[in-house]
């Protein structure tokens, strides 16, 4: 099997169960006792980024706790089952026949609304959505009876959903005419200062719900981003409010 990426998931024995894993690093030399063989890679492509698996290390160092405690907190949920927890769609492509069907080769027995998908389909080299078929009044019948056929290859693909696509300010733009209170000013400077001194700080900001925090979090992750350095922000998985925390280095 291909060697696995650093922040995939392997299927591994332990014991009389069978686990999933995940890649943390290649060791330079060769661990001592007995080895066990990986008898699954699950992903072709790292689930987890490696900046991210390297942000698990470090959290697991900085708290004392197992590098696989950390790795199994920035999983996505279902990360554990055999089968990728993302949501897939169904996509079609034309087959080499199917091309060769669209260029003038022989097919008989072909309906109109058959000979309509393959030449939609011929249009994109990566295929479409079944979807985008059934707007376009090509049903999965269609599409089914072709794939019979082998004029087409229907397969299933992971698709990342944008977790912002229905957000309710999407369009809404930062306004540069805002002005800050005095107090949201003092605490503002004061974290600006930290976040310049390019060392490791920690800084609690504290205060009632629409005191402010939000607009403080946004101006200084600008101030990081605009420095060149990245920002993340982390949201309660529970709350009532929209309170953030920021981290930034």
């Amino acid at each position: 099997m291909p060697v696995p990426a650093v922040g995939a998931r392997v299927r591994v024995p332990i014991g009389t169960r069978v686990v999933t894993g995940c890649v943390v690093e290649y060791p330079s030399d060769a661990p001592t006792g007995e080895l066990k063989d990986v008898i699954e890679v699950v992903d072709h492509e790292p689930l987890l980024p490696a900046d991210v698996v390297a942000l698990c290390r470090w959290v697991a160092d900085y708290y004392m706790a197992g590098v696989g405690d950390a790795i199994g907190a920035a999983m996505p949920p279902g990360a554990r089952r055999k089968a990728t927890s993302f949501k897939t769609m169904r996509v079609a492509t034309l087959t080499t026949l199917g091309s060769d069907t669209v260029s003038g080769g022989e097919a008989p027995g072909l309906t109109s609304k058959q000979r309509e998908a393959l030449e939609v389909l011929a249009g994109s080299s990566t295929g479409l959505p079944l979807s985008e078929l059934r707007d376009r009044a090509i049903s999965a019948d269609v599409v089914g009876r072709l794939a019979a056929r082998g004029l087409v290859l229907v397969r299933a693909e992971a698709t990342e959903r944008d977790p912002f696509e229905r957000a309710a300010m999407a369009d809404v733009q930062p306004s540069a005419s805002r002005v800050l209170t005095a107090e949201q000013t003092a605490a503002f400077e004061q974290l600006a200062a930290l976040v310049d001194a390019r060392d490791f700080r920690v800084a609690l900001l504290h205060g009632v719900t629409g005191s402010g925090k939000t607009e403080i979090y946004l101006r200084l992750a600008d101030r990081v981003r605009n420095a060149g350095r990245q920002t993340l922000l982390m949201v309660p998985e529970i709350a009532l409010t929209p309170s953030v925390a920021g981290l930034f280095r």
